[in-house]
C-alpha cells in the first residue's frame, strides 16, 4: 500500500511493496505538486495582526474595486 507524508498529505511509493510498479506520473508528481502549489498559496494569502490589546487577528487581502482591502478572517 502507497504512503502520504504526515503534514501535506503527498504520495509515497512504498518501495518494497511497489518497487517493481509502473511509474504513475498523475499520481506520483502531478497530484502531488498541485498540493504543494495550494498549500504555499493558502500561506502566502493570510498574516496575522495584533492589536494594541494584545489580540492577535487572522487576516488576508482582497482587491475591491482594485484597491487592496484588509480583511479579518478570525480571532485567534
Amino acid at each position: 500500500m502507497s504512503l502520504l507524508t504526515s503534514f501535506l498529505n503527498l504520495f509515497k511509493y512504498e518501495p518494497d511493496i511497489e518497487g517493481n510498479s509502473t511509474f504513475d506520473i498523475d499520481k506520483a508528481l502531478n497530484e502531488n505538486w498541485d498540493k504543494i502549489d495550494a498549500a504555499i498559496e493558502n500561506a502566502t494569502n493570510f498574516f496575522y495582526i495584533t492589536d494594541d490589546t494584545g489580540t492577535v487577528y487572522k487576516c488576508h487581502e482582497e482587491l475591491i474595486n482594485g484597491k487592496p482591502v484588509l480583511m479579518y478572517e478570525e480571532e485567534v
